[in-house]
């Protein structure tokens, strides 16, 4: 999926890999901020395990609570901790639709939309309504 967002930063900017890598990790994520990809042992339909709560708690034990999931496809999902800071994930929403409509298949979408995770409620909250509300956590 990272590797889709870079070729799409590419294109879109008309830019080389390396300052495709330089605006996605200065915008969205930080050197120091882990980024994990969620799936099962089979790869295979692994992104609805999210919805376990144990495997929610594990992930907020690791990283944090709360924390943003991105769904790559019904396969995988990106997950990495929700920084206040760094908080204007809203154009990557933009990236998971065009990544959707030119690399995957209608069967192996998932959503267009971010997530953000309370893993103490076990609830999930898209992104940007988030933002447009200003919760707060």
């Amino acid at each position: 999926m990272i590797d889709m967002i870079l070729e799409d930063i590419m294109s879109e900017f008309r830019i080389s890999e390396e300052e495709a890598r330089e605006i996605l990790y200065n915008t969205y994520f930080n050197e120091n901020l882990p980024v994990y990809v969620f799936t099962n042992e089979q790869s295979i339909h692994g992104t609805v395990a999210i919805l376990d709560t144990e495997n929610m708690d594990m992930i907020a034990e690791k990283i944090g609570s709360p924390f943003i999931v991105i769904p790559c496809s019904v396969h995988e999902s990106i997950i990495l901790p929700y920084q206040e800071k760094k908080n204007d994930y809203q154009d990557l929403e933009t990236i998971i639709s065009q990544i959707n409509s030119t690399h995957l298949q209608k069967s192996e979408q998932l959503s267009e939309y971010m997530y953000m995770v309370d893993a103490n409620t076990h609830t999930f909250f898209r992104y940007s309504c988030l933002v447009e509300k200003a919760y707060k956590f």
